[in-house]
């Protein structure tokens, strides 16, 4: 339990309200381990996980009442449970269109033109994550590609499973905003599905 003696949380809430960035850092410190375990009990996925505190912690500096708050750590449970349910629909919704695409995918398309097209959107992949900086795709290749888990890749990196966190984070991130930035959808739809 966080130990209320060593900092107001509405007086912290005051100043993340006013866009404090030390106070919006305390609580990150404070409350994103346990935004990241709740949201992986849920998601059994650890990259997922951490796109959900991302997404927390995002939503949480855009709110517009935080004063208004009275229990944050019972607010983040409630938004982390939402972002988590949300992603899962998505990632069944994606599966549902990916079936039915399969199966109305004509039995006259040619399995090379298949491998054509999928080695097209790898390339577009590839490319991408070769822009990242050089520790972002390392971690991004480790973790992503090898299937390493966060503390595994830490080792072989010899840095801490937090600047993994990180460093994936950004690179997911990194991802996703050049994919879009060059419409690339196929690419795009791709790049999620890895994900699972």
């Amino acid at each position: 339990m966080v130990n209320n003696n060593t900092y107001n949380e509405s007086e912290l809430l005051l100043l993340v309200a006013n866009k404090d960035e030390p106070s919006f850092n305390k609580i990150y410190n404070i409350y994103s381990d346990r935004i990241y375990a709740f949201a992986l009990r849920i998601l059994q996925n650890d990259v997922l996980a951490e796109e959900i505190v991302q997404d927390v912690f995002t939503k949480f500096w855009r709110y517009d009442q935080k004063e208004e708050i009275r229990n944050l750590y019972a607010w983040f449970r409630t938004l982390t449970r939402n972002q988590a349910l949300k992603l899962l629909r998505r990632q069944a919704i994606e599966l549902k269109a990916g079936e039915s695409l399969a199966r109305d995918w004509s039995e006259e398309q040619n399995n090379t033109e298949l491998e054509i097209n999928y080695r097209d959107i790898k390339r577009i992949l590839d490319e991408t994550i070769a822009q990242l900086p050089e520790q972002q795709r390392k971690v991004y290749l480790l973790c992503h590609v090898d299937g390493l888990s966060y503390e595994e890749a830490a080792k072989e990196l010899a840095i801490s499973k937090l600047t993994v966190q990180t460093h994936m984070k950004m690179a997911l991130r990194n991802i996703r905003n050049t994919l879009l930035k060059g419409n690339k959808l196929l690419a795009l739809l791709f790049f999620y599905g890895a994900l699972r």
